[in-house]
């Protein structure tokens, strides 16, 4: 997997107190987006999975120490608008918009399960901000994405009622009809079966919020993008670092990030064995070594010069 790597200047800035964080609140055609800035680095944009779930990247935040992280919850919960559109134009035009508010040039993404999907899209779109991804166990880029066999990988993780339970109100939330607290204890009755050992997984974060019509809709964009082969035509003429972490264990099957790898010129697949949707809980440090791979293929590249710091400099203040 090999193509001709474009050049991107070299970008440096002061260093930050790697404890400090600040929040950010970007303006968006009838609403806006909500995040925070933390640490000093290479800048790096965090998309959480869902679609229409609350940030659940804290649950990888120590893996990310010593880049600058730029986080932010996707439109549909709070703090960030809750009207949509929730198209993956739409999502992907958000996290442009945050990138441009805190005025940076070029990032590094990583994202987990449908925020890889999204960086993806992301990337193709906008390849001049984007010099590398680490994508987490995310929904692929051909075919169904893996949304098929992930379903049903989980229902069979699951005690039979649970599951029927399970599938019934998840059903319910495709429609987009469910209510959220509905939507909530099916991901709650799924959750375990996100983990390598369901049996000995830990529950389901508590205080998320889950948009129905997000979800719906979002999940409805992406199967169309599918459909449409998009990232299968377009991921061929991307020029950055593309790494996929795959859980060995996951619902997920490693075949689909090995396809999704393989679209990529400069595509890698990482296999994480033992791991699950969320790989870096069964294997502590695999997402910080990803990261940290990216990195070195970036300063070989001479894109990311040892320790460059470049400074978020705009954003609205929070309200």
């Amino acid at each position: 997997m090999t193509a001709a790597r474009a050049k991107r200047p070299p970008e440096a800035a002061p260093r930050q107190d790697p404890g400090s964080a600040r929040a950010f609140r970007v303006a968006r055609a009838g609403g806006h987006v909500a995040g925070s800035v933390r640490g000093g680095g290479t800048p790096l944009l965090v998309l959480h999975g869902g679609p229409g779930l609350s940030d659940t990247s804290f649950l990888f935040a120590d893996e990310l120490e010593g880049w600058q992280t730029v986080r932010y919850t996707q439109r549909g919960v709070p703090p960030s608008s809750e009207q949509g559109p929730y198209t993956l134009e739409h999502h992907v035009a958000d996290a442009v918009a945050v990138i441009d508010a805190l005025g940076l040039q070029h990032v590094c993404v990583v994202g987990h399960s449908w925020g890889g999907h999204l960086a993806m899209h992301l990337a193709v779109s906008r390849p001049d901000r984007v010099l590398g991804l680490v994508l987490v166990d995310p929904f692929g880029a051909t075919g169904d994405g893996g949304e098929a066999a992930l379903a049903t990988e989980m229902t069979a993780r699951l005690p039979a009622g649970d599951a029927a339970r399970a599938d019934a109100l998840d059903r319910r939330a495709l429609a987009g009809f469910g209510s959220e607290a509905e939507a909530l204890e099916s991901m709650a009755l799924f959750w375990r079966s996100y983990y390598a050992n369901p049996a000995h997984a830990p529950a389901m974060p508590a205080g998320l919020r889950l948009s129905v019509s997000c979800y719906a809709e979002s999940l409805t964009s992406m199967r169309h993008h599918l459909a449409q082969d998009t990232l299968a035509r377009l991921a061929p003429t991307a020029t950055c670092p593309v790494h996929v972490v795959v859980g060995g264990a996951s619902p997920i099957p490693t075949s689909v990030g090995s396809a999704t790898a393989d679209l990529f010129p400069r595509g890698r697949l990482i296999t994480v064995p033992g791991g699950g949707h969320l790989p870096w809980t069964e294997r502590p440090g695999c997402l910080r070594a990803a990261l940290e791979n990216l990195r070195n293929e970036l300063h070989a590249d001479s894109l990311v010069p040892p320790h460059a710091r470049q400074q978020c400099e705009r954003a609205e203040p929070a309200v």
